[in-house]
């Protein structure tokens, strides 16, 4: 598996208490030109799913300077350290 389905199985992990299934169900994750997408599998459970599609992706400005944002997930903190640790070891 590379960092696309990481970061989004590590996104599941930290939202899905807050999400219905239903909610998360045909979610669609992009990272760098890669587009991954849950769908709920016939007994219930979530799946990652890389779509076959490539796609582009722009920012506003905004939201990238936004110091207490992880680049990588988007979890928000409320100090540089704790943003910088949040995903370290997915910033490829």
């Amino acid at each position: 598996m590379g960092t696309g389905f990481t970061l989004v199985e590590k996104w599941i992990e930290k939202n899905g208490g807050t999400l219905s299934q239903d909610e998360v169900n045909g979610m669609v994750f992009v990272y760098g030109d890669e587009a991954y997408r849950i769908e709920q599998k016939a007994g219930g459970d979530l799946d990652v799913v890389q779509t076959a599609e490539k796609v582009v992706v722009f920012r506003n400005n905004k939201h990238i300077q936004d110091e207490y944002t992880c680049r990588i997930c988007g979890e928000q903190y409320k100090n540089m350290i704790d943003t910088i640790r949040c995903c370290m070891h997915h910033d490829e």
